[in-house]
């Protein structure tokens, strides 16, 4: 199975994935055009060889509000999403990346509908948009978390198309708000309404018409990835019950499977290698498995780790092994899940953020700390550490990794810190 590349990369990387190749260290993935990076791995470009004692910050730039959505950046512009000061809108900025000055800004009205399970008119963790904005070449996608659905001119912000979920396809809201961030590949945008008719959706990203649309159940909080799966594209992703892979074209669903134990929030993205895909979630732990030759899912597993059970995060591959934080530092065997060992550090027992680029891994704590490890035979060596935070606030929202910047969300402010 390879996971596929879905934004504007270089010739060379797109030939190598193509073919099947390993990604080399010249190859690298370009930009930070989404969640995850450009392939939702967390591989991206050259990691820094070592940390600065003192990073240099490049850029600060101070939001309306905190957010929960993550940080993506071309060679060109940064794009964010959060809520006015009201809290009765959703605003997308979009910044120049090498200044951080606001290039363009759009807001539209969002509030929760009647039927929303709510506090007051807040639903739990806040009004903010969780997903992370998609860049695709000249547009940029952003959903928020009442279900609006905008494409928007990347150079002027210009509303190309929208659709909101609840209206056209009467999608409950989920509990937590939408929060999978949609999905490009081959001029189609997979989104997850989660609608009892359209659970999963595929609409052209040219005009936001719908390709077709995939019966299933409400929607969950973890976004799709695309994999070539037995010569087949599939979406993978599950609804609120139920893991399912579907045909990338025609939205026919191959497979589904539904976790061992039920309870699980289905937050973390799928990590798709080798012919094989990982699962992983705060009840049912890591879960590796493969494929059969019709590309079905194999109910059980080839290998399983219950102890890593993260609520939100998820890991990345590195080399031979699968890398997650979860109250440590956990390395996986990419073979066999169960073997592993685990790195013991105070700032792991928080939410985490892993970033690699085949070398190097990069990690960064909610506490704003960025830790550098290389690869040392049969584990990692910590090269470095730095601390990034200014003012203490938790960090949740991916940050981006562009030309040696690090871009992250700390509280109500957005930095490009220099590492490299």
């Amino acid at each position: 199975m390879k996971l596929l590349n879905y934004q504007s990369i270089p010739v060379i990387v797109l030939a190598a994935v193509l073919a099947g190749s390993t990604t080399y260290a010249d190859e690298r993935p370009v930009g930070w055009p989404g969640w995850r990076g450009v392939n939702r791995d967390g591989y991206g470009e050259a990691l820094p060889t070592k940390l600065p004692t003192k990073p240099e910050v490049s850029w600060t730039y101070q939001c309306d509000g905190e957010s929960l959505s993550g940080v993506s950046a071309n060679g060109e512009y940064v794009v964010l999403a959060g809520r006015d000061p009201l809290d009765t809108k959703d605003v997308i900025t979009c910044l120049g990346l090498r200044d951080g000055k606001m290039v363009w800004q759009h807001d539209y009205a969002a509030l929760p509908p009647p039927n929303a399970e709510t506090r007051d008119g807040r639903i739990d963790y806040g009004n903010s948009p969780r997903a992370t904005p998609l860049i695709v070449e000249d547009r940029v996608i952003t959903q928020g978390a009442f279900g609006d659905l905008y494409c928007l001119e990347l150079k002027t912000g210009k509303v190309l198309w929208s659709l909101n979920y609840v209206l056209d396809f009467d999608a409950p809201i989920p509990t937590w708000g939408w929060s999978g961030t949609p999905l490009h590949h081959n001029g189609l945008l997979y989104i997850q309404p989660g609608a009892t008719e359209a659970s999963l959706v595929a609409v052209k990203i040219e005009d936001g018409e719908v390709e077709w649309e995939a019966k299933g159940g409400m929607a969950s909080y973890t976004s799709p990835i695309i994999a070539k799966v037995a010569g087949q594209e599939q979406v993978i992703t599950p609804d609120s019950t139920f893991w399912g892979g579907f045909d990338a074209k025609t939205g026919k669903q191959i497979w589904r499977l539904k976790p061992e134990k039920p309870g699980e929030f289905l937050v973390p993205t799928a990590l798709a290698f080798d012919d094989r895909v990982l699962l992983v979630g705060e009840v049912n732990g890591a879960r590796l498995h493969s494929f059969d030759k019709s590309g079905k899912i194999v109910t059980k597993p080839d290998s399983k780790l219950q102890n890593f059970n993260p609520d939100t995060h998820t890991p990345v591959k590195f080399g031979q092994w699968i890398v997650g934080a979860h109250n440590a530092l956990w390395l996986m065997s990419a073979q066999d899940v169960s073997k592993h060992q685990e790195i013991e550090e105070s700032e792991f027992t928080g939410h985490c953020s892993v970033m690699t680029d085949g070398q190097r891994l990069m990690v960064l704590s909610d506490s704003g700390i960025v830790f550098l490890y290389g690869a040392d035979g049969d584990t990692v060596k910590l090269v470095g550490k730095v601390n990034l935070a200014e003012h203490g606030s938790k960090i949740y929202a991916h940050p981006a990794w562009v030309e040696g910047h690090l871009i992250f969300r700390e509280g109500s402010q957005v930095h490009s810190v220099k590492l490299r």
